[in-house]
């Protein structure tokens, strides 16, 4: 039951940096008109709806074990920070293979462009 509360905990808070992060650029994109008011609309609704999920957490939290909750989102927090990590670092070696891709090109064209500008 423990595990099955920390894992929505966790899930609900990376959710909720998701949104945050989000946020910030949809109120400035739905004050320029850009996105319609619909879209703001689902969007605080569902960060209301979070806000709700983590308080039954919370409230489940407590009926398992009293004072509980500070700990639970305290490692809830830190599960999503790792998994967080865990992902960017499995996309490194793609990415790195990419940008090492993209610097050849551009010193195989550098090259070309100076020993044609020196005939």
């Amino acid at each position: 039951m423990k595990a099955a509360i920390l894992k929505w905990a966790a899930e609900d808070i990376r959710q909720m940096i998701r949104m945050n992060d989000s946020k910030q650029y949809l109120t400035v994109l739905h004050q320029r008109g850009s996105v319609g008011d619909d879209i703001w609309k689902r969007f605080t609704m569902s960060e209301k709806f979070l806000q709700l999920e983590l308080e039954d957490i919370r409230r489940e939290a407590e009926a398992i074990h009293p004072n509980w909750t500070q700990q639970l989102f305290q490692t809830a927090s830190e599960i999503a920070q790792n998994e967080g990590l865990r992902k960017r670092i499995n996309e490194f070696p793609a990415q790195q293979q990419e940008y090492r891709q993209a610097f050849e090109a551009l010193r195989e064209n550098s090259i070309k462009e100076l020993t044609s500008e020196k005939n």
